[in-house]
């Protein structure tokens, strides 16, 4: 045994035996300085035995144990108060607190004397929320122990909790009658007469604690709150005035007046204001960014909001242009300001300060896969491949950027990696699968392409990204063309008017030979934005090619050349010769 548990285990054989001999244990070493005569003359030696072994149970961590013995120390000595104790604490630590108020009771019915046993019971009372009789406890522990102040705010907190506040301000008044007025009490008694609509005495409660300490700046800043809440704002003012006079730098007061000009409607006058408080270094960098982020939902909604979270913006990264947390408020601002250049700009130079921060790093990816800027995205997310080597996500925009990048063997290893880091997160498994099957598709690899999109449906059966894929790679390979049909079909059905899922179903539709079907389709992937992509333009072509109408199906190839380079093979041999070729 540790010399700090046989201290333990002195104060607990002190408690049994102060129980022994009927009378109140002071401390752990009187008692068993005290009763040691006791425990030879009068104590049952095998209750004594039991006692010490109950303690020794408890000590050690064996608290069903400990109970056992216990309960057997109270069969065998009814009345030993400090066993009953003891087993309600055991039934505290392991939460049976109605079990632990049966015996908390019985110990203090026994010992009423002893402060140990109702703060026991007092805390048992809390812990079932029966509020009134835990103050009724603490009222017994002021009464027996006056000079005790943390009864006395034991007993005013269960009163609050009673829902009481007029009899937990006697005791506040009890508190300041014995130890003096204080601050702390003071502003309690404010918070409790705000809440039970009193502000006039909140009020005058706070113009004490003025008087006493009329240099105390908080207490005029709380005054002017008071009054602003009433509508009061002649006498907030005077209030903030007064601030001013004794502390005409602290942010808080700012912060305070912006409150007020935007409660009287002045937004101008309160911008002003947060501006001086944001410029103000006193004012600590966590509550600038708790302001700023008020922001984030209201950008873009009022024009004036936008152009003042900008400026705000501003301001942090001239006065913190080595904060991280800075550049990354500042690159959502710049992104929902449309600024996707400049909001990686900023992301960038928040993982440079901080490359621990995860969540910059996938914002900086999510930027450069917006931006198909896949160079930069290798290269960003090699190097959080590097960092977090655990995470999957950056494994998913590697993969991806390699696709594109048509370095389809280097994408599978990266996607195959990333499937082996993903811990219950279905939607990366899925983009993994679905990014895997399109990489084995560039490599011609179809029995995995086609596993890895089945692997992706089985997670998310309606992914419209995977099902417009597969439908639109077996469609291309002339396969399994009723399923690329079903598929399609359900993935316009989920994401209706959406251009690339109509062509895929018109090829798809094309490949069954389904003419003017196909054709009606791209008409509507056109109205919906297709008139200007080379793909939908040649599929177009291809279909009245093969309805007889040559003369359009030229003008559609001719379309498609101009419209960009995501074109077949074919498509100049097509406008060169007047003639289909797949």
């Amino acid at each position: 045994m540790t010399i700090k548990k046989y201290l333990f285990a002195l104060a607990a054989i002190a408690l049994f035996l102060s129980a022994c001999s009927g009378t109140k244990p002071e401390t752990a070493s009187s008692s068993l300085k005290s009763k040691s005569k006791t425990l030879q003359s009068e104590s049952n030696p095998e209750v004594m035995f039991l006692y010490v072994n109950a303690t020794k149970e408890k000590i050690l961590g064996n608290l069903d144990n400990s109970a056992g013995i216990f309960a057997e120390v109270i069969r065998k000595d009814g009345g030993n108060h400090a066993a009953m104790y003891e087993l309600a604490d055991i039934y505290v630590m392991q939460k049976k607190f109605s079990d632990a108020l049966f015996f908390a009771r019985s110990a203090a019915s026994a010992n009423p004397k002893n402060k140990w046993y109702k703060e026991l019971l007092a805390e048992i009372y809390e812990k079932l929320r029966q509020h009134n009789e835990a103050a009724n406890v603490y009222s017994q522990l002021v009464k027996d122990y006056p000079e005790r102040g943390d009864y006395y705010l034991d007993w005013a907190n269960s009163l609050l909790q009673a829902n009481k506040p007029d009899e937990a301000l006697k005791v506040y008044d009890k508190i300041d009658e014995r130890f003096g007025a204080s601050k702390d009490i003071g502003l309690q008694k404010q918070r409790i007469y705000m809440d039970m609509g009193k502000p006039e005495k909140a009020v005058a409660e706070v113009q004490k604690l003025i008087d006493a300490n009329p240099r105390d700046s908080q207490l005029y800043g709380i005054l002017a709150e008071i009054y602003q809440s009433q509508k009061q704002y002649d006498k907030a003012m005077e209030a903030y005035e007064k601030l001013k006079a004794i502390d005409p730098d602290n942010p808080y007061l700012h912060l305070s007046l912006a409150d007020y000009y935007r409660n009287k409607g002045d937004n101008e006058k309160s911008f002003q204001e947060l501006k001086i408080a944001f410029s103000n270094h006193d004012l600590e960098l966590n509550t600038k960014l708790q302001i700023l982020s008020s922001y984030l939902t209201l950008f873009g909604i009022n024009p004036e909001l936008q152009k003042q979270a900008l400026e705000l913006n501003e301001i942090l990264v001239a006065q913190y242009p080595d904060e991280a947390k800075v550049y990354e408020f500042n690159g959502r601002f710049l992104y929902l300001d449309k600024k996707p250049e400049e909001a990686r700009v900023s992301f960038r130079m928040a993982t440079q300060l901080d490359a621990s921060g995860f969540e910059n790093w996938r914002l900086l990816m999510g930027l450069d896969e917006e931006m198909r800027d896949w160079d930069a995205l290798i290269k960003d997310s090699e190097e959080a491949m590097v960092k977090f080597p655990n995470q999957p996500i950056p494994y998913l925009f590697n993969g991806e950027a390699k696709s594109f990048k048509k370095k389809y063997s280097e994408a599978v290893v990266s996607l195959k990696a990333g499937l082996k880091l993903v811990v219950d997160d279905k939607k990366t498994e899925t983009g993994l699968y679905s990014l895997l099957g399109d990489a084995y598709h560039g490599l011609g690899e179809h029995i995995n392409s086609d596993e890895s999109y089945n692997n992706a449906l089985e997670i998310d059966s309606n992914n419209v990204t995977v099902l417009n894929n597969y439908a639109y790679y077996l469609s291309l390979r002339g396969e399994n063309l009723a399923k690329a049909d079903s598929m399609s079909k359900l993935s316009n059905t989920i994401v209706p008017d959406n251009a690339s899922y109509e062509d895929t179903y018109a090829w798809i539709l094309y490949k069954q030979k389904k003419y003017e079907d196909a054709k009606l389709w791209l008409e509507k992937a056109m109205l919906h934005g297709g008139d200007k992509n080379a793909t939908i333009l040649e599929h177009m072509g291809d279909v009245l090619f093969q309805l007889g109408r040559v003369g359009e199906a030229l003008d559609f190839w001719q379309k498609a050349k101009a419209a960009g380079d995501d074109i077949s093979s074919f498509l100049d041999k097509k406008i060169a010769d007047k003639k289909l070729y797949e």
